[in-house]
């Protein structure tokens, strides 16, 4: 005898269907580079000086600023000399001044000592450091 399988019949799973997926295209960016730092000297501003003498021997600035106070201490009183070396001389400066009239006053005064000057403007590259005196 047969035997009737008494239990309920499942119903046939459906079947899986797989489709298959269109190749998907990835794009690798380079990792980020760390950002460069420019190193950019603070920038100088121009100021006004007044140029009294230019020789290629700094020793030689020393003396003829030396001589030129000697002339009239007073005026000279408080104003320190400054040397700009470029490549083939070195510049003997006073200053800074706070604008051009305060270089053409003491220009004029100058002047009635016979020690002729003339203005200087400098750049961002100049380097104008004190001169050493003795």
């Amino acid at each position: 005898m047969l035997r009737r399988n008494t239990q309920p019949t499942q119903p046939a799973q459906a079947q899986r269907t797989w489709q298959t997926q269109q190749p998907v295209q990835a794009a690798y960016a380079p990792p980020p580079r760390p950002a460069t730092v420019q190193r950019i000297a603070p920038a100088v501003p121009s100021k006004i000086w007044l140029q009294l003498a230019s020789s290629s021997d700094v020793d030689e600035l020393s003396e003829k600023f030396e001589r030129m106070s000697s002339q009239d201490r007073d005026l000279f009183q408080g104003i320190k000399p400054y040397v700009l070396r470029t490549a083939n001389q070195a510049l003997l400066l006073v200053g800074p001044f706070r604008g051009a009239s305060d270089a053409d006053y003491f220009a004029q005064d100058l002047e009635t000592l016979g020690v002729r000057s003339s203005k200087y403007i400098n750049s961002q590259t100049d380097r104008i450091a004190p001169l050493a005196s003795e």
